[in-house]
């Protein structure tokens, strides 16, 4: 038996109706789909139901599965008109309730399909590797039940660097973006690490990077330039935001606010504020500097300017350097040595 099960936003026009009509009779035709899970937490979820509910007419095996995020005993839910039954993934009775649709979405997602293609790929005559290059969810990575997969994407289908999308490193604007917090990144690059140290290779990580989104100061800018300089890197490309139709980072963009709880969201919409947010992601190249300067000092952050390790650039030839003065706290304590007590006897005289 073969599960589809659907993942979409909370807001979806009727217009998806035909076309989500089609792939659903696609999948149950070409891919012999048989069974379907679907959430109840969005308008999206409302249309892939009701476009089941009508292929179920024409196809008797098919069975339609009511996704539970939250414990029936927390939250009582009966099988609605038309669904076949309720799941409710188990182990998800410790998940925050903040976080369970997300939880129990993940529990659905898994990688065995994908991993026995790229079996059979490798056994095919002639063939000596098959590489991924990039589009690894690493946060759907992460939700796997076992390592499986991840272990064999690293042994076996990484040529040298594997290209993966945390976008961002600032919580906030990765909440705008709709992608996990930082902190499921940072696990996925700790357990790369390991899987990598375990099987004795030195495979590395590229970054796709994303400047003025929607949330994005360039407070969060700078944060994101030094994490890059943290991290030693300093990617190629970068891709700056560009509104496109029907995403919710675009409903930002062009009313400032976020759809989801209408607060209002910042908005970089200012071409020279772009280049500068653009400019701090690379700020290595030369040619960003006079706009990496001017960014750094916008932000209150001239404390990167200068020759310490963890400045961004240098200061222009005669400018001024300014030091932050020490705290009493921060002045390492003197020690009592011969010369110091030689000094005090002798002013006393």
């Amino acid at each position: 038996m073969s599960t589809c099960f659907f993942i979409g936003h909370r807001e979806a026009p009727d217009s998806l109706l035909p076309k989500l009509s089609a792939e659903i009779e696609r999948h149950i035709t070409e891919y012999g789909v048989t069974e379907f899970v679907v959430g109840r937490y969005g308008r999206f979820d409302s249309l892939a139901a009701k476009c089941v509910k009508a292929a179920k007419k024409r196809h008797p095996g098919v069975t339609l599965t009511l996704l539970l995020s939250y414990h029936p005993y927390d939250r009582p839910t009966p099988t609605p008109p038309g669904f076949d039954g309720t799941f409710y993934p188990p182990g998800m009775e410790t998940v925050p309730k903040r976080a369970a649709i997300i939880r129990a979405n993940h529990y659905m997602v898994d990688h065995s399909d994908y991993l026995e293609l790229l079996r059979k790929l490798r056994a095919l005559p002639g063939v000596k590797k098959v590489f991924v290059r990039s589009g690894i969810r690493f946060d759907y990575l992460l939700a796997d039940r076992d390592d499986e997969f991840f272990r064999e994407l690293v042994e076996h289908h990484i040529s040298g660097q594997l290209k993966v999308a945390p976008e961002h490193i600032s919580d906030p604007v990765l909440r705008c973006m709709g992608k996990p917090e930082n902190a499921v990144y940072n696990r996925f690059v700790e357990k790369y690490k390991k899987l990598n140290r375990d099987m004795g290779k030195n495979q590395f990580l590229v970054p796709y990077l994303m400047s003025s989104h929607p949330g994005s100061t360039l407070k969060e800018a700078v944060e994101l330039a030094e994490y890059l300089r943290d991290l030693g890197y300093m990617p190629e490309q970068v891709q700056d935001f560009y509104p496109t139709p029907s995403t919710l980072s675009t409903v930002m963009y062009y009313t400032g606010l976020d759809p989801r709880n209408m607060k209002p969201v910042y908005v970089c919409r200012n071409p020279h504020e772009k280049a500068m947010q653009r400019a701090l992601i690379q700020y290595r190249n030369p040619k960003n500097y006079d706009l990496v300067r001017e960014a750094l000092i916008l932000a209150g952050r001239g404390d990167l300017i200068g020759f310490g390790k963890k400045c961004l650039i240098r200061p222009k030839k005669g400018e001024q350097v300014k030091v932050k003065e020490k705290t009493s706290a921060q002045r390492p304590a003197k020690h009592k040595t011969i010369r110091n007590v030689h000094k005090k006897k002798g002013n006393k005289v």
